[in-house]
């Protein structure tokens, strides 16, 4: 009787692997049909799957597969049905905000942008930390802008943005349209203070968009004639550095874009070469970039036209020892002629004459600094 007894585990175990395998294999049908485009194969495969499943994830992900490839066979009837019974999953899974957004945009489809809008909102609103509400909100967004202009909509967005969901994930992109709307009605005074709230509100990390709303507020500013507050918004900005070494080297997009920005503000607006050459020295230094040779080639500019060739030679010796294949490469020799240091290497890979691009562009920008 105890051998009976031990055998029974293995035999319920392998009844239920049995099932498993049965369900990888119809899914292996649905996928080796859908890459040979027999999508309508597919899709039966996919919703038998979905039936052979054990566990509600993969029985949700079997069903979202059957319902594209039913779309792409062209039977938006049967993906229709399958996209509802996703949207309508109680308690959502994995594929629920997924399946209610592609839901959505069948609705826009076939039944106007009325009802395509009560869908979308219906995704963020009910799933407003999924991935896709995001999107689904973007979209509900310029729907609404194309069918009731931007007044409108700008109420709408301030609506949201007092109520519930301005604590939820959706609280940051709703309140960064706000600042792009009233930027792009030309309320520019309003988007600045838009901008800044959502930098102030959801600062680095947390904020996605926290970089972007920096910038653009100091965009605004310099276009109104400030550039001090400008240039305040930018070092905001460069005071959060991330920097990492695993898997190569990182940096934030925008601030490599923000410290040339801010050199060049400090330059051309306000006047502060010192300040600028700061700027410049904390790219070359910090910013993990192939834009260091650049950085060091503005310094050289900006201090051969305030009447120090002598300094502006010593940076271009340190452009042309420690990036020996970079673009400025001629152009040191050209502006340091016999300087000592100042030659390229044998296994130098850098042009073998300075461009006339980059001529102009020092004669322009660094004439700038000396007015």
């Amino acid at each position: 009787m105890r051998h009976v007894l031990a055998f029974v585990p293995f035999v319920l175990l392998a009844l239920g692997c049995g099932g498993h395998l049965s369900n990888e294999r119809t899914m292996a049908r649905g996928d080796r049909a859908y890459s040979s485009g027999r999508f309508e194969e597919a899709a039966r495969a996919y919703a038998a799957a979905a039936n052979e499943a054990d566990k509600a994830r993969h029985q949700d992900r079997a069903l979202y597969l059957s319902a594209m490839a039913f779309v792409r066979a062209g039977n938006r009837g049967e993906a229709r049905s399958i996209l509802v019974r996703l949207a309508k999953e109680e308690p959502a899974g994995e594929y629920t905000a997924i399946g209610a957004y592609k839901l959505a945009g069948m609705i826009v489809e076939s039944e106007g942008i009325d009802a395509g809008i009560r869908a979308l909102d219906e995704v963020y609103t009910r799933h407003p930390s999924a991935g896709i509400s995001k999107r689904a909100f973007h979209v509900s967004r310029a729907l609404r802008e194309e069918r009731d202009g931007q007044e409108k909509v700008l109420l709408w967005l301030r609506n949201i943005d007092g109520g519930p969901l301005h604590k939820t994930d959706i609280g940051e992109p709703v309140a960064y349209d706000i600042a792009s709307l009233l930027e792009r009605m030309d309320r520019k005074d309003a988007a600045v203070l838009a901008y800044v709230s959502v930098a102030t509100e959801w600062p680095y990390p947390r904020g996605a968009h926290y970089d972007d709303a920096l910038v653009k507020a100091s965009d605004l500013e310099l276009g109104r004639g400030n550039a001090v507050r400008a240039a305040q918004l930018l070092e905001e900005l460069m005071h959060v550095q991330e920097t990492s070494e695993m898997m190569g080297s990182y940096q934030r997009p925008r601030v490599i874009e923000a410290a040339f920005k801010l050199a060049e503000i400090y330059r051309d607006h306000v006047k502060d070469n010192a300040r600028a050459i700061s700027t410049y020295r904390f790219i070359y230094r910090r910013v993990s970039t192939a834009k260091r040779d650049k950085a060091l080639w503005e310094i050289a500019a900006i201090e051969r036209f305030a009447g120090d060739p002598s300094s502006a030679c010593r940076t271009m010796r340190t452009l042309v020892d420690e990036f020996p294949n970079s673009r400025y490469v001629p152009c040191a020799e050209e502006a340091c002629p016999g300087s000592p240091g100042i030659k390229r290497s044998e296994k130098s890979k850098a042009p073998a004459t300075c461009r006339d691009y980059l001529k102009r562009a020092r004669t322009a920008d660094a004439s700038k600094a000396s007015e």
